[in-house]
């Protein structure tokens, strides 16, 4: 019966002429434990998940006084438009301070407006992206394990940017 083992070839480092022959198994298990190593330990996660769901509560108080703050910025501003187009009507500015001032205006408006959106879309971002994050690392040995050879090869490319292979012991 042949040997179904594939084997991974490398240079001895003390004579680079010479070829190691590496049991890819061999390899895959190493790479299998840093994964498992750099776990985090349940406790800690337990504490990050409280420390992030304070953390929301807090943040939501200071997203719902940003967004009000936007929201009475944004009334003022058309307030002052309703002003001076009253101005305007009535014949008390003439017609260049009139579509200079609402081009001004309508700038403000625009600022006031795209910070609005961003603030709506940041909330949450962040501790959905720590939390997914932690979760993968978490999984990240059954994920390497449960893979096909090219999705390792794109894990550990990833995880391991300059990667070296120690001699067994």
């Amino acid at each position: 019966k042949k040997n179904k083992n594939t084997y991974l070839i490398t240079r001895n480092p003390d004579d680079t002429s010479k070829k190691i022959y590496v049991p890819e198994l061999d390899i895959l298990k190493q790479v299998s434990d840093v994964f498992k190593s750099i776990a985090v330990p349940q406790k800690m996660l337990d504490e990050i998940t409280a420390y992030l769901q304070k953390s929301h509560e807090a943040e939501k108080e200071f997203h719902k006084h940003r967004i009000e703050s936007f929201r009475k910025e944004h009334d003022a501003i058309q307030g002052k438009m309703d002003r001076l187009l009253d101005l305007y009507l009535a014949k008390s500015i003439p017609e260049e301070t009139y579509i200079n001032k609402r081009k001004s205006l309508e700038s403000e408006m625009s600022k006031v407006k795209s910070e609005t959106e961003l603030h709506q879309n940041a909330d949450g971002d962040f501790k959905n992206t720590v939390m997914t994050a932690f979760g993968l690392v978490n999984k990240a040995s059954e994920l390497f394990e449960s893979s096909k050879t090219h999705e390792k090869r794109e894990l550990i490319a990833f995880v391991f940017s300059n990667l070296k292979l120690r001699r067994a012991k």
